[in-house]
């Protein structure tokens, strides 16, 4: 007489398990992804130059595409609007192929301004809710942005040769060390629910 034991996950564990049978491909691009951004942290000028590249080119394709579909809507009220925005998007494109370093060095004072508007609206959120647990959290979050806004100004326009590919780095990183993790805990699911009936 055959028994069959039946596998039994946690809700958690169930939300993993179509990707169980994948782990291997999630460990590959986890791994790749943190490589890459590894390499980042010591070719950030290069990293920044790539970004700039990559969005002006979808730019690109954005607009001229945006361009095709105005016109294969020939009498359509919004056709002459949808044209200028695609236009704008060729226009921006091209200027960031064109000039990378140029664009890395705007985008960078953008960062560094976001940076310091969004810190300085944590620490005011912060210090108006100090009932709340947690408040001096909220506080040091925003003065970090802050300051790393301000040190990011103050390296202007050195700065602007780096910060974005190593923000790039930085995030390439954490995704691929978080697709790790996942791959392993997948792994351990399509291991324990391999010839056993799932309970659901």
């Amino acid at each position: 007489m055959t028994h069959h034991i039946t596998v039994e996950f946690t809700p958690a564990e169930m939300i993993l398990l179509p990707a169980s049978k994948h782990w291997g491909t999630i460990l590959t691009l986890g791994i790749l992804m943190t490589v890459l951004g590894t390499i980042g942290f010591f070719q950030p000028m290069a990293y920044t130059v790539a970004t700039v590249v990559f969005f002006g080119a979808l730019l690109l394709v954005a607009g001229g595409a945006g361009i095709v579909a105005a016109f294969k809507l020939r009498g359509w009220p919004g056709m002459t609007s949808a044209i200028l925005i695609a236009a704008l998007f060729i226009l921006t494109g091209a200027a960031m192929l064109m000039h990378p370093i140029i664009t890395g060095f705007s985008l960078t004072l953008l960062i560094a301004g976001f940076l310091i508007a969004t810190g300085a609206a944590k620490c005011w959120l912060g210090f108006t809710h100090k009932e709340r647990h947690g408040w001096g959290w909220i506080v040091a979050n925003g003065a970090t942005s802050v300051l790393l806004g301000f040190l990011i100004f103050g390296g202007f326009p050195g700065s602007g040769l780096w910060v974005i590919g190593l923000f790039l780095a930085i995030e390439l990183v954490f995704d691929g060390w978080g697709a790790v993790v996942l791959a392993l805990a997948a792994r351990e699911i399509d291991e324990r629910s391999k010839g056993h009936p799932v309970a659901h």
